[in-house]
């Protein structure tokens, strides 16, 4: 008896390890999706671009209806995923209103809690996702840059500053530990590997002048290295949908 019991257990573990990994599965695909149409809305906010990021949104948003479909139809409700669609909704129809207003910087705000409750739905899952690697060198590439913009900023110690700019290195060093997957991000790996070079090479620039007692040229810095972060993460959106939607749809 005491024999059938164990394989019994082990028996539930397997099935509850399978159902797992399917509902990881389902969570990545789904992220995978979802950020490929979601890359170009947040670059062309990011950037300012009303029109195009408006054009972009439309895709976002009808890839957005297509995944709350497909979750209803092939996901459980582990993790409780439908209180995080709920959010993301609600914060996608903020940045449909902010971009119809052109906020630009509202929009980003919405864009930003979208990308995080995903962020918090992957974490709850337990998964690793090359993205969320990233998303956490932008947040503090994107806190340098606003260390020379805003003034707010000038009152922190050098100290304070030294440890945001380790922790963009860290975040940094997480990013080239780990990898992203060719099947699900089609794209030239020769083109990749050199993006990923320019921002290396723009955050290690970036860092040595940080150090120096001379930092005169710090602002310049932290926007070449700004620039080069945008033009890696483009690789990962798709931006010919908008194209080829409209194009249909004229």
């Amino acid at each position: 008896m005491k024999q059938l019991q164990k394989y019994s257990i082990a028996f539930l573990l397997l099935i509850l390890g399978a159902v797992s990994c399917s509902d990881q599965q389902v969570v990545e695909n789904a992220s995978i999706a979802f950020d490929k149409a979601f890359i170009p809305v947040f670059y062309y906010t990011y950037t300012g671009d009303a029109a195009q990021a408006e054009r972009a949104f439309i895709v976002l948003n009808h890839r957005w209806e297509k995944l709350n479909r497909q979750f209803e139809e092939h996901a459980n409700n582990a993790h409780n995923w439908r209180r995080s669609f709920s959010m993301i909704d609600a914060w996608l129809d903020d940045t449909a209103y902010a971009l119809s207003i052109k906020e630009m910087d509202l929009a980003l705000v919405q864009l930003d809690h979208a990308r995080y409750e995903w962020i918090d739905l992957r974490w709850r899952e337990g998964m690793k996702y090359y993205l969320d690697y990233l998303w956490d060198l932008e947040a503090t590439i994107d806190l340098l840059v606003q260390y020379n913009k805003d003034s707010q900023y000038s009152q922190l110690s050098s100290e304070d500053f030294m440890l945001m700019v380790y922790d963009m290195d860290a975040a940094w060093k997480e990013l080239q530990a780990n990898t992203w997957e060719a099947a699900f991000f089609d794209m030239d790996k020769k083109e990749e590997s050199k993006r990923k070079q320019v921002l290396g090479n723009q955050i290690e620039s970036y860092i040595k002048i940080a150090e120096s007692a001379e930092k005169s040229h710090i602002s310049t810095a932290a926007e070449e290295m700004e620039k080069a972060y945008l033009n890696y993460m483009m690789l990962f959106g798709d931006f010919e949908a908008s194209k080829t939607y409209f194009a249909v749809n004229k």
